[in-house]
């Protein structure tokens, strides 16, 4: 929301959110666990590559023997089905035992969950979307910044899309640059320098997040495993529906040459059989051979029919670009804390401004 209304009801956000945290910097309202928190999040609404992270976090502490649950919101799900929500349904597409709990109360769910057989297995939880929810203890805050949308040149909320005022980030364990590939080394270092004087003790790592490879699904075969340069050869029309659709076009442009059309929904967004006509209408008017989507819209997308047309979804990676071996040792070395230490004392935030 531009202008003077924007920047009014900002300062009131500003108050309420500076209220909140302080109440929560206090203890008050925050339930501990008896197995470690890994919170992953971010200042801003919409998307900052949180479930590339989130996804590589359970593979390292998988292969390390360890049994994570993963708690989120459940955003946009059908009412009381949190694990239909598109970001639960990519976490159970590569990992189909892995514990879910996706609802708004994420503390009751786990209470709930480790009171069951397969709960007693879990030995630590990972927050999706967890840097706001504070109502839950953790052991390590991971807070993204998208390198191609920096929180540094943006307003709280409704003024601009920002959750929380950049000063928050000094409580956060580790700053991760998430789309480094994205920016200039430049722009790169300048971010670097303004995480660090706003939050000075916090481990600071970036990464990239790569398409290694494709999944291309037809109507009545199962889906076919493409190499990474076979868009090269491909006339693709591009859709999606996450918070950032404009790095998701960037990638797709950099690897084939013949974008032929895009389009962007809102993030989440609960696709109609009627809309999918008009995007299947629109793909072939167009000309592409191909739609290209990600694998949360495809979690939604697989249930519809797309009226004969191909789609491919990317097989996402994140590969580190540094201090990435600190930010793994960290969470590897997640423990509750002994309850006879004595307790650290709370990290004030700025006020907003």
């Amino acid at each position: 929301m531009p202008g003077a209304l924007g920047a009014f009801l900002s300062r009131f956000y500003a108050l309420a959110i500076n209220y909140r945290n302080r109440r929560f910097d206090r203890g008050r309202g925050v339930i501990r666990f008896d197995r470690p928190v890994i919170s992953v999040g971010n200042l801003s609404v919409g998307g900052t590559g949180k479930t590339p992270l989130v996804q590589h976090l359970i593979r390292l502490l998988r292969a390390n023997g360890r049994w994570p649950a993963v708690a989120m919101r459940g955003y946009r799900s059908p009412q009381g089905q949190g694990l239909k929500s598109d970001e639960a349904q990519t976490y159970l597409d590569e990992f189909p035992t892995l514990p879910i709990v996706a609802q708004p109360d994420r503390a009751s769910g786990l209470i709930q969950l480790f009171s069951t057989e397969q709960g007693e297995k879990i030995d630590s939880i990972i927050l999706d979307d967890g840097f706001q929810h504070r109502r839950i203890g953790r052991e390590v805050d991971l807070v993204l910044v998208d390198a191609t949308r920096s929180p540094f040149e943006s307003s709280l909320l409704p003024r601009g899309w920002l959750r929380e005022p950049v000063q928050s980030l000094a409580r956060a364990s580790a700053v991760i640059i998430t789309h480094a590939e994205a920016a200039s080394p430049e722009k790169l270092l300048s971010l670097r320098a303004q995480i660090q004087a706003v939050a000075p003790g916090a481990a600071l790592a970036s990464c990239s997040h790569a398409w290694s490879g494709f999944a291309l699904h037809r109507a009545t075969a199962h889906p076919e495993p493409k190499h990474l340069n076979w868009l090269e050869f491909q006339r693709v029309f591009a859709a999606c529906a996450i918070g950032n659709p404009g790095a998701f076009f960037e990638q797709a442009r950099r690897l084939c040459p013949q974008v032929v059309g895009t389009h962007a929904y809102r993030d989440h967004h609960d696709f109609l059989q009627t809309e999918i006509d008009t995007l299947s209408l629109a793909v072939k008017a167009s000309g592409a051979d191909v739609l290209l989507v990600t694998a949360k819209d495809w979690a939604k997308l697989r249930a519809l029919s797309l009226r004969g047309v191909p789609v491919a979804v990317p097989t996402l990676e994140m590969q580190w670009h540094q201090g990435g071996e600190s930010i793994e040792s960290m969470v590897l070395a997640a423990r509750v804390p002994d309850e006879d230490a004595p307790e650290a004392p709370a990290r004030d935030v700025a006020p907003a401004r």
